[in-house]
């Protein structure tokens, strides 16, 4: 399974959305990663999401993050390079 764990502080609008939706986009880019035609790249991450606020991996990131109230837990579907 690939998963994300975001940490999560707020994002009260979208965890009240995932009842009905569930499914997230997320975008990265780094300039740092080779693009397509060069320096640079962007990534368009789909999946579905979830909210978790115990457990192992949400302990671990507590350690992180001490403002961390729930953890957004992504499971990846699918992945694309943009650029």
């Amino acid at each position: 399974d690939q998963q994300l764990l975001i940490p999560a502080a707020g994002m009260h609008s979208i965890e009240a959305d995932f009842p009905t939706d569930n499914h997230v986009l997320l975008t990265f880019g780094s300039k740092d990663v080779e693009g397509t035609v060069g320096p640079g790249a962007g990534f368009h991450v789909a999946g579905r999401g979830h909210f978790v606020d115990s457990g192992a991996d949400f302990d671990a990131k507590k350690v992180q993050f001490p403002w961390l109230t729930r953890m957004l837990v992504v499971d990846i579907d699918d992945v694309q390079q943009k650029i």
